[in-house]
């Protein structure tokens, strides 16, 4: 049980870092423009897709969208 902790805490520690590294550097409100952006962005792309598909052509459909 007390290597479950220790997994636990790797795992918040590994969040933490990859958020820092994310965010570093910009405003809240730069953070959240950005949010904005990219959220809208998926919309789009579902929206012209709804029958969805595999994560292949998800990706495909993101990276023409842009």
């Amino acid at each position: 049980m007390a290597a479950f902790g220790w997994i636990v805490y790797a795992l918040l520690l590994a969040l933490l870092v990859v958020f820092w590294r994310k965010a570093r550097r910009r405003s809240l409100d730069a953070l959240i423009e950005q949010g904005t952006e990219e959220h809208h962005h998926v919309h789009r792309v579902l929206a012209k897709h709804p029958e969805g598909g595999t994560w292949t052509e998800h990706q495909r459909r993101m990276s023409e969208e842009a």
